[in-house]
């Protein structure tokens, strides 16, 4: 006859390991429920002025708006319906996906929307106002946070995209590689008054995107 011995057995789960996740191809965002358990994914990314020329001091400008501009870039994981917060985080010099930042607590801007991934289309949030006529009185006093790439980032160390709320089902979404930070104003002694825009974009800078998994053990079939 055989004899069976009683065995002991320790299940664990397996992850990969850190993989480098700056200046990755595109920036991710949102939460998603896995068989492991909460995957969420966040953005960080920097910007500097596309323009380092002043306001012409002879016409009186009015401040108008300022937004994010995103452009979907196919990619996306689960259900597409997902809020996500915008806050500028503190900064690193080189980032792996399990590292995380420090941000500010108020966000910049926070919205629910649909995504549209496979529409490659542009998405425009609008942004605080504090900050965006912080922005515009520093370019009529003519500052040199708005006028040059290093002084800005001393100033505004980046924006983060990050998903809030806790849907049983919400996706991760991609966008291209290309964010833009807009700032609206207008000549209103011109008629028809139309908007004047200043962009802040991503070129060259540091962008970074954070992987984290909530994990949860399964009960083992008996």
């Amino acid at each position: 006859f055989s004899r069976i011995q009683d065995l002991e057995l320790e299940v664990v789960t397996i992850t990969h390991d850190e993989v480098p996740g700056s200046s990755p191809n595109r920036l991710i965002v949102g939460s998603a429920h896995t068989s492991s358990g909460l995957l969420r994914a966040e953005s960080y990314f920097q910007l500097s002025p596309n323009i380092n020329a002043p306001l012409d001091p002879t016409i009186k400008y009015t401040y108008d708006s300022l937004t994010l501009s995103l452009v979907y870039d196919g990619y996306y994981q689960n259900d597409t319906l997902q809020p996500f917060d915008f806050s500028p985080p503190d900064d690193q010099e080189l980032f792996y996906t399990s590292d995380s930042l420090l941000f500010a607590t108020t966000p910049l801007a926070t919205t629910t929307l649909l995504a549209r991934p496979n529409s490659f289309d542009e998405l425009e949030i609008r942004l605080d106002d504090e900050l965006g006529q912080q922005l515009f009185r520093m370019l009529e006093d003519e500052a040199e946070e708005v006028l040059s790439g290093l002084s800005f980032l001393d100033f505004f160390p980046g924006i983060a995209l990050i998903p809030t709320g806790n849907r049983p089902s919400s996706p991760i979404v991609g966008f291209a590689p290309t964010p833009e930070l807009r700032l609206y104003y207008s000549d209103r002694g011109e008629l028809p008054v139309e908007s004047i825009v200043r962009t802040f974009s991503h070129d060259g800078q540091q962008r970074f995107n954070h992987l984290s998994l909530n994990h949860i053990t399964p009960a083992l079939a008996e």
